[in-house]
């Protein structure tokens, strides 16, 4: 078989020669055109003007800082990896005959595209992809990326080894001659899989590949569920951005199918809930956009808070603040939308819910702060507005007729009651005190002592400076105030969780330490404290921030990805076909070490002694990509890699029992081994994720 298919790109040559005759009249190039809603649509439009900006901006700046430049170049020698051992997996299971679990084939099904692993953001012009839920077929999706001009001829090349590589493995069965709206595609579908379960759910799914000139589109599923190609393309983006799209609607019908989600926080009655952000001069410009669906009201939770005309409470926040939203909500509806959202088990009887309903007026405020010293978890504190001066007994007798328990003290004039709530993890005793008609709540006692010191004082707010909030069309809603500061978030983030959140990602955390990442004093001079504006604009709602990190979404991914970014994580079709290899290794070299006792009576000395005596192939207990193998030395000087660790002793593998062999360096979700009756053992949870020296030599 011919390692590149010569008709199809052909064909797509011909049609780059063909289309513009058609584009001067349509003003477009052709494209694979979404169809409104995917219950994801992502979209990264005109990708080389936001490469041409970046320097222009804050965060273009800070990222210059040489360490944020070091972790940039770890995380794109990691990416190149990855592309790497794709490639060098899918060859190396070409030449084996595996043979794969039947859902394994369904994941290889609903991977992602080889070509996505592959080019440098520089060589992009747009990326799109959607994810639709098909009744007992489960997720399928699509990706649509486009590059420079200049970069097609090597796109398709690319695209081609991704085309080659499912028409030679057995686990695809290519539909010949085929077409997406008239144009020359790859199409594949399931082999025949005993397995009915299995069956059932790739009954009528293909995995699909088309070239267009400058776009390659790749999809499990229908084609014809996703969209359809067009010779105008895609409408024209409106700005050089990324946006994200959750169709409600399509959301909330899947997890209420399963059980999982009544209507009370209101999704149903959404159309579109959109996520964007754009460069606006040096700052990041980010919108979280609440679309109402078709001749539908406000609903759930939206409501709740839509409606409500209570002050917002007054509170002051101590030094390391980070976030606070302050709103006015309707508690009836509230009530209602946390028993539905949560189910019965958290129904109150009505009087007492009736009870705290009349005691608090609708005023919350919500603050979280960085850890106190020696803690490492935050600081958090809730501000409740009580109706009255009469309500503060009824709403203390309302919470003990639900249930709850408390030990009071006295705190000068304030009277603290501490939660006595068995099971709670350490350092989270809620603390509760009203002071000058609030409710304020606190995760700890010591939280709250300190927190009530601060109010009384004429403080409105956290603090944010000169921050104001963006502007934008619609009517401000008045009653909402959401304020963030990124610099306290990081700060907390490099002095209390940075060292703990390495530690918990095992082996691709081990390098990071406080030097990682830029010091505090450098972020400094890029960001600060901000505020962010929510607008009624006809049918929508706009919570805008305009801030050199973005609001706090965007914020909170940037301050903590570098650390999770570190881990080497590959797609489906990687793991699948890589754990698949490993299996096959281990069944091999077990038949050798079976046929080495019995002849000499005992295990080999080592693994090299194993290779001469048995001839193994220099690859047998190779795994394709694994970097960090051990290197094995034989007579002669010849070096072969073993991705498995050989313990003549047996290393013990708690409530797994006695191995010979252990994969050195796990990359899914699963590890291998060999145990002492030369069978196949795959280790899960921790004890996938554990060095290889814990085991022992």
């Amino acid at each position: 078989m011919a390692r590149f298919p010569t008709l199809r790109p052909l064909a797509v040559s011909l049609l780059t020669l063909v289309v513009p005759a058609a584009l001067v009249a349509q003003a477009g190039r052709p494209g694979f055109v979404f169809r409104d809603g995917a219950m994801v649509h992502l979209r990264v439009e005109r990708v080389d003007e936001l490469v041409a900006r970046w320097d222009e901006t804050k965060i273009g700046k800070l990222m210059q800082d040489p360490a944020l430049v070091e972790l940039v170049a770890s995380v794109e020698a990691r990416q190149k990896r990855q592309a790497k051992r794709w490639r060098q997996v899918r060859e190396v299971a070409l030449t084996l005959d595996l043979e794969l679990e039947p859902w394994d084939i369904v994941s290889l099904f609903s991977s992602g595209a080889g070509l996505l692993r592959q080019p440098p953001l520089r060589e992009w012009r747009r990326m799109e992809m959607a994810m639709r839920m098909r009744a007992n077929r489960g997720i399928e999706s699509a990706h649509v990326i486009s590059c420079q001009p200049r970069f097609d001829g090597r796109w398709a090349q690319d695209f081609e080894r991704d085309a080659a590589f499912y028409r030679a493995a057995p686990w695809f069965v290519e539909v010949p001659a085929a077409k997406i709206d008239g144009v020359p595609s790859y199409v594949f579908e399931s082999p025949e899989i005993e397995d009915e379960h299995v069956r059932a759910r790739l009954a009528d799914t293909k995995r699909w590949m088309v070239h267009l000139p400058g776009t390659f589109v790749f999809g499990s599923g229908r084609p014809e569920d996703f969209g359809e190609v067009e010779l105008s393309g895609p409408p024209a983006a409106e700005y050089a951005g990324l946006s994200y799209r959750i169709h409600a609607s399509a959301y909330a019908d899947m997890f209420r199918e399963v059980g999982m989600l009544g209507d009370g926080l209101g999704i149903a009655a959404l159309g579109n809930i959109d996520w964007r952000l754009r460069f606006e001069g040096e700052d990041i410009l980010e919108e979280l956009v609440l679309e109402l669906a078709k001749e539908s009201e406000w609903t759930g939770l939206v409501a709740a808070f839509g409606q409500a005309t209570a002050p917002l409470p007054k509170q002051a926040l101590p030094k390391g603040a980070m976030a606070q939203l302050r709103l006015a909500v309707d508690p009836a509806r509230l009530f209602a939308t946390v028993i539905e959202f949560a189910g019965e088990e958290l129904a109150l009887p009505s009087d007492v819910s009736e009870s705290l309903q009349e005691a608090l007026d609708g005023g919350v405020a919500i603050g979280v702060a960085a850890p106190a010293a020696g803690s490492l978890i935050p600081r958090i504190y809730v501000t409740l507005g009580v109706a009255g001066a009469d309500s503060s007994a009824a709403l203390f007798g309302a919470l003990e007729a639900a249930g709850l328990r408390f030990k009071t003290t006295k705190w000068g004039e304030v009277e603290v009651r501490t939660l006595d709530l068995p099971g709670l993890p350490p350092g989270i005793r809620p603390a509760l005190g009203i002071v000058d008609g609030q409710l304020h709540v606190a995760e700890s006692a010591r939280s709250l002592r300190s927190f009530l010191k601060l109010q009384g004082q004429g403080i409105e707010a956290m603090d944010v400076g000169e921050a104001v909030m963006p502007a934008g069309a619609g009517d401000l809603v008045e009653r909402f105030d959401l304020r963030c500061d990124p610099l306290e978030l990081y700060r907390a983030f490099h002095t209390h969780w940075l060292l703990l959140l390495a530690a918990t990602i095992g082996r691709a955390g081990q390098g990071f330490s406080r030097d990682s990442m830029p010091d505090v004093d450098v972020v400094e001079d890029f960001v600060g404290p901000m505020r962010a504006a929510l607008r009624r604009d006809g049918d929508r709602l706009v919570l805008r921030h305009h801030a050199p990190l973005g609001g706090p979404m965007l914020t909170a991914y940037l301050v903590f990805a570098p650390v999770t970014l570190a881990q080497d994580v590959g797609d489906g079709a990687t793991m699948v076909l890589a754990s698949a290899i490993a299996r096959r290794r281990l069944q091999v070299v077990a038949d050798a070490f079976e046929a080495f006792e019995e002849r000499e009576g005992r295990r080999p000395t080592d693994l090299v002694e194993l290779f001469v005596a048995q001839e193994l192939p220099a690859d047998a207990l190779s795994i394709p990509g694994d970097d960090s193998p051990d290197t094995l030395t034989l007579p002669g000087g010849k070096q072969i890699r073993s991705s498995f660790r050989y313990f003549r002793e047996l290393a013990t593998v708690d409530g797994q029992g006695r191995m010979i062999l252990i994969e050195i360096n796990p990359a899914s979700w699963q590890r291998y081994c060999l145990d002492a009756n030369l069978e196949v053992v795959t280790l899960y949870g921790e004890r996938h994720a554990q060095p290889i020296e814990r085991f022992g030599r």
